[in-house]
């Protein structure tokens, strides 16, 4: 977690986690494909109900259609929960690795004489470690979830009404090109945060740890001064981040009701042209 680290490093260590872990990562895409099913199918579903049902003045098979979208939504549940614990077997060795993994570097930077101070060796085993673990776990509930949906859903969408998806594809591909970007400086933000804090948690410790030279030698001003500095700097690093999550989410937010404004402004030409109907326009898969 150092400023020297190589970026490499990182990369290196998760690919060889999944090759190490390679079953639960399959079992993982693989409930997942089945967990979105429900998603390719519920626009199908919508539209049949009003179709071939309600709108053709037949209620009782418009309720059939719907009863089978709800024994869809029972089906995605029932895989969610058989997905948890696959999930689990990803995020909690790989919690382990990583505190084996920051514990080894430390022992050996310690034996080639490298100045390390212990706090900063807490605070990766500690708040960084742990900081990974959430990240990667909210990756694997949401993100995979939320990606592998929005694929089937769209994959059905086109199977519904091939020009319904080319009109709400682009606006799609829009937020995720202005996404990328985005992540991209949360990373580096995220990693300044990272070293503000190990500079923090080491400036403390060797403060406390030196408190009656430092106290002898009356230098509380200049120490008061420079904690106060680094203290500042994680303070700036922290709402830095946390600027630029939030923006983040504003603009996935936006992002996923630019789709339905462009559709409602495109239907009534689709409508005209008899490109869709009315349940196709409408009829939007569940993500």
């Amino acid at each position: 977690m150092s400023e020297s680290a190589p970026r490499p490093v990182d990369r290196h260590l998760f690919a060889g986690f999944l090759r190490q872990h390679r079953g639960a990562a399959v079992a993982v895409a693989g409930w997942s494909l089945l967990e979105a099913v429900p998603a390719l199918a519920s626009g199908l579903l919508v539209a049949a109900a009003l179709d071939r049902g309600f709108l053709a003045g037949r209620p009782a098979e418009g309720f059939l259609w719907i009863g089978l979208l709800g024994a869809a939504m029972v089906f995605r549940a029932l895989m969610t929960r058989t997905l948890t614990p696959w999930l689990g077997r990803l995020v909690e060795p790989l919690r382990d690795e990583l505190v084996t993994a920051v514990a080894a570097g430390a022992v050996h930077r310690a034996a080639a004489g490298a100045r390390d101070t212990a706090g900063a060796g807490v605070a990766r085993l500690t708040v960084q470690v742990e900081t990974v673990r959430a990240l990667v776990s909210a990756l694997l509930r949401s993100a995979r979830q939320l990606g592998v949906s929005l694929l089937m859903a769209f994959v059905g969408l086109a199977a519904l009404s091939a020009p319904v998806a080319a009109v709400t594809l682009p606006p799609v591909l829009l937020t995720l090109l202005l996404c990328v970007p985005r992540l991209r400086v949360l990373a580096r933000r995220q990693r300044r945060q990272l070293r503000a804090e190990e500079a923090l948690t080491a400036a403390a410790g060797e403060t406390f740890d030196g408190i009656r030279d430092v106290v002898a030698c009356g230098a509380r001003d200049r120490v008061a001064d420079d904690l106060s500095a680094r203290i500042t700097d994680h303070r700036d690093a922290v709402r830095a981040v946390a600027r630029t999550a939030s923006a983040n989410t504003l603009l996935v937010s936006l992002g996923s009701h630019l789709p339905l404004l462009v559709l409602l402004l495109a239907a009534p030409r689709l409508l005209d042209r008899g490109r869709c109907r009315w349940a196709n326009c409408w009829a939007r898969p569940a993500i």
